[in-house]
């Protein structure tokens, strides 16, 4: 077919030169995609992300509510579902909070007048960490004395 264009007197050397810009920039479109699709394979066969994981990527803190080929579905604590590429996910650092244990443990900040008293603040902390369902009884409850903020004397309850 080639020779039978050429014997004609058309010129082949343009159509290559259009061909071959086509087919690179359809090979720098597909980069992503394809570098997405590996990376969700890296990911299934080590194992090293499983739906219901606790993780921390980039600004992102959420548990990972499914994986897919191109993207792992993260949901945060106020119920925003972020759809975090693959490639992201073994590019950049990731904690993953509950690779070795399912248990996770939460710091919440409290602040306190300067005229409260500080050691009756940290024992009715831990009290109200202790009623609640949810928190392990081991390792127990801990709350901090963190720092003497401009308004406020800044506490710790890890749970």
């Amino acid at each position: 077919m080639f020779v039978a264009l050429r014997s004609v007197g058309i010129d082949l050397t343009a159509c290559t030169i259009i061909t071959g810009a086509i087919g690179v920039g359809i090979g720098f479109g597909l980069q992503k995609i394809v570098s997405n699709f590996v990376s969700g394979i890296i990911i299934l066969l080590d194992k090293s992300i499983k739906s219901g994981d606790v993780l921390v990527v980039g600004d992102t803190y959420g548990r990972v509510n499914s994986l897919g080929a191109r993207y792992v579905s993260v949901i945060s604590r106020d119920g925003t579902e972020f759809l975090i590429p693959n490639e992201n996910l073994v590019t950049q650092q990731v904690v993953n909070w509950s690779y070795s244990s399912r248990q996770v443990r939460l710091s919440v900040p409290v602040g306190i007048s300067y005229e409260a008293d500080v050691r009756l603040a940290i024992t009715l902390c831990l009290e109200a960490a202790g009623v609640v369902e949810r928190v392990l009884k081991q390792p127990a409850p801990v709350c901090l004395l963190k720092a003497f903020g401009d308004s406020s004397v800044d506490l710790e309850l890890r749970f």
